[in-house]
């Protein structure tokens, strides 16, 4: 069996990613806080400020997966002071372990932890950055891709 073949078969073995919203969200957090971070350390506070927007949305989008309220993370963020940076990709990189477990081994998902992992993930945004308006940026970001029938493609 040539490589192509195996993959092909073993492909077919794969679940569909549009029924684990949770994984979907937890792999785009995790990007996003890397690329969060990646601006911090060069000191583009700019691209840093589009980023924590992109890292919210994914905050967001996992807060949804979860059936959690957001804000329920925002309001019992902290400032983020007394945490490490780099401690951002640490904790996105958590949520994807658990999201992971729960999507091929069949873990229960510890709702607790993922909400604690994503307080700390917004505690040291706030330390940089205004939530509000790193959010409100994002969603004029988001809103000049949307389509009524989802996100247009390329944006």
């Amino acid at each position: 069996m040539s490589p192509t073949d195996y993959q092909i078969a073993a492909a077919r073995t794969l679940p569909d990613p549009r029924t684990m919203p949770l994984l979907y969200a937890a792999c785009g957090l995790a990007e996003e806080c890397g690329e969060w971070l990646e601006d911090v350390h060069r000191g583009d506070f700019s691209g840093a400020m589009v980023e924590a927007g992109d890292v919210l949305w994914f905050c967001a989008a996992t807060c949804t997966a979860l059936g959690v309220d957001f804000a329920e993370i925002t309001d019992g963020a902290g400032t983020g002071e007394d945490v490490e940076w780099s401690e951002i990709a640490l904790r996105a990189c958590e949520i994807v372990g658990i999201a992971q477990k729960a999507a091929f081994y069949g873990k229960e998902i510890d709702v607790g932890m993922v909400r604690l992992y994503l307080a700390m993930i917004v505690s040291i945004l706030a330390a940089t950055h205004h939530i509000g308006g790193a959010m409100a940026a994002n969603l004029e970001k988001c809103a000049k891709k949307w389509q009524p029938d989802g996100f247009g493609v390329g944006g």
